[in-house]
């Protein structure tokens, strides 16, 4: 079975100048995507759950989540704007996928703040990050297309196969796919800079949950298709990504490992003795040199843990016969492998981490501060965190921190104003301005300045704006949705729900798309599918000329 991918992002949302209002800022992205004159769909998840009473809602009083013409949803999600790629085969497709969602949210943020709509001063931001620094942190998942059998396996009560076999890959995995992070959070010990921005929010190995007590390994079971031939894998403990080196490996490796684990072409046991600790430990280790303990006693290094999958991976496509992208895969994935061995500081062009810790070292090197001075005094300015003016007690109990490590209380405000200024410098390099009657963040001001590796074309990706991926059923629903919006109730992943007109009543009917393999750009039924068609289809399934009833509102139309 082709490991079909998608990648889901929370955006972090602030309205600069403005009493934080996530919701409201939210909704604002979703409104001026509406207002960019593209056809999309209500989005309705699961669509069983579609309200037909509601029907005669006024135009926008449903829609906080829109089903688009290039196959992704876009939806509010706990207060953040969440952009949901569509289905993709490629690893290489799904990054230019995921930079098209980019795009689109910068286009939102640009048309908000020249509307005049917010007040004057006030500007929208959004940040294609992981935590706020305040303990909240928001999630970007990856999604698999596995066999079933593969995922009974993988979700089974104390799963032998995940222990030994697709833990060990996720946990290490954040030396190459990390987003970097300045400091800790969520009540974990001080760090300077870690590999990732969310190591310090997972909690437990397996669960449901997403947002408390957080999972390496997400149990949820939506797989939006026919069970029967394929599930979904929900992965959660990805970082958001800038780079599209990262992206590419993130999404490429996973989707190899994946198919080994599908052909038990993973012999060995390399099940960590606690992985959430493990997963901390290969975060805030920067020598690349740290061992983490196996549960049978052995001691590995992330970098040998991936090696050892990269040289079973390169069997198996030889075995089995790999595609040229998924050797272009394994290609990057040793070349990554080898610089952690000699020079990492190499990679400061390549991966988010390194791109990121090359900046803020140099603002370090320019005031004579060290990660290891930030790491010291993290505690004491934490405790004067939370406001712009710290009292006097709070000050009172960061100096007793900082004299208790030894420090001299003189180097505080220094300090402090060091800790914000790379919090600052770190937040901004996931500023998604890009030059659109705007200034841009720091990592699209690296990439316009060549500072940063690029593995695509700007056409590559401004395609995919408004254009599904060809190879999944993606290209179906965005093609019908862009076709039939007008006639459109709801949309989902796995189906849409139409009002078609009929004399002077309607039709109401379900386009099922259960298989996420048909309705690609070879499927001649997707250009066949034509209205009258639909019509046909609906009188004679509904077997009797049907009631009267409202006349469905126009989609398309602005709230």
């Amino acid at each position: 079975m082709a490991t079909l991918m998608g990648i889901e992002t929370e955006y972090g949302v602030a309205l600069l100048g403005a009493p934080p209002d996530p919701f409201f800022a939210s909704q604002l992205v979703i409104q001026a995507y509406q207002q960019l004159g593209l056809p999309w769909a209500t989005a309705v998840s699961p669509l069983a759950s579609f309200d037909f009473d509601r029907l005669g809602d006024p135009p926008g009083a449903l829609e906080t989540s829109l089903m688009l013409t290039n196959g992704a949803r876009l939806y509010i999600d706990h207060a953040h704007p969440e952009y949901c790629t569509p289905e993709c085969g490629s690893p290489l497709a799904l990054v230019a996928a995921d930079k098209a969602g980019e795009r689109i949210l910068a286009a939102c943020q640009a048309r908000i703040n020249g509307s005049g709509v917010l007040p004057a001063g006030c500007q929208l931001r959004l940040y294609k990050n992981n935590s706020d620094h305040k303990g909240n942190s928001y999630g970007c998942h990856e999604n698999y297309l596995v066999p079933p059998g593969l995922y009974e396996a993988l979700v089974a009560p104390g799963s032998a196969l995940l222990a030994r076999g697709l833990l060990p890959f996720l946990v290490t995995r954040q030396i190459f796919c990390g987003a970097g992070k300045v400091g800790s959070e969520n009540g974990t010990p001080a760090a300077g800079f870690q590999l990732t921005q969310r190591a310090d929010f997972f909690e437990t190995i397996t669960g449901h949950q997403t947002t408390y007590n957080r999972p390496i390994f997400n149990l949820r079971d939506e797989p939006h298709a026919d069970p029967r031939q394929a599930r979904r894998l929900h992965v959660i403990c990805g970082d958001a990504t800038m780079a599209e080196l990262s992206t590419f490996l993130k999404v490429g490796t996973a989707q190899i490992v994946l198919a080994m684990l599908a052909a038990g072409a993973i012999p060995d046991n390399l099940a960590f003795a606690d992985p959430v600790a493990a997963l901390r430990l290969v975060s805030r280790d920067l020598s690349f040199a740290g061992l983490l303990a196996l549960a049978d006693g052995r001691h590995m290094t992330a970098r040998e843990l991936q090696l050892r999958y990269l040289e079973l991976a390169h069997g198996y496509l030889s075995r089995s016969g790999g595609s040229d992208e998924q050797w272009e895969v394994l290609q990057e994935w040793e070349q990554v492998l080898g610089a952690l061995a000699g020079d990492p500081a190499g990679l400061g062009r390549r991966l988010d981490w390194a791109i990121k810790r090359q900046v803020l070292e140099r603002y370090l090197e320019a005031r004579g501060l060290t990660w290891e001075l930030v790491q010291t005094w993290e505690p004491a300015i934490a405790r004067t965190l939370v406001a712009e003016e710290p009292t006097t007690a709070d000050l009172a109990a960061a100096r007793e921190l900082a004299t208790g490590a030894g420090l001299p209380w003189g180097d505080y405000e220094l300090q402090r104003e060091a800790y914000f200024a790379l919090r600052r410098l770190d937040l901004e390099y996931h500023d998604l301005r890009q030059g659109e009657g705007e200034e841009r963040g720091l990592y699209y001001e690296l990439e316009r300045q060549g500072l940063v590796e690029r593995l695509l074309y700007d056409d590559d990706i401004e395609h995919l704006r408004t254009t599904p991926p060809a190879e999944t059923r993606a290209w179906a629903r965005g093609h019908w949705i862009a076709r039939f919006h007008e006639y459109l109730l709801a949309a989902d992943w796995g189906g849409m729900i139409l009002a078609l007109p009929h004399g002077k009543a309607r039709l109401v009917c379900r386009l099922n798309m259960l298989d996420p393999l048909r309705g690609s750009a070879e499927d001649p039924a997707v250009e066949a599918l034509t209205l009258a068609a639909l019509q046909q289809q609906a009188v004679a399934l509904a077997g009797a000329e049907p009631a009267p009833s409202r006349t469905p509102e126009h989609r398309s139309e602005q709230p």
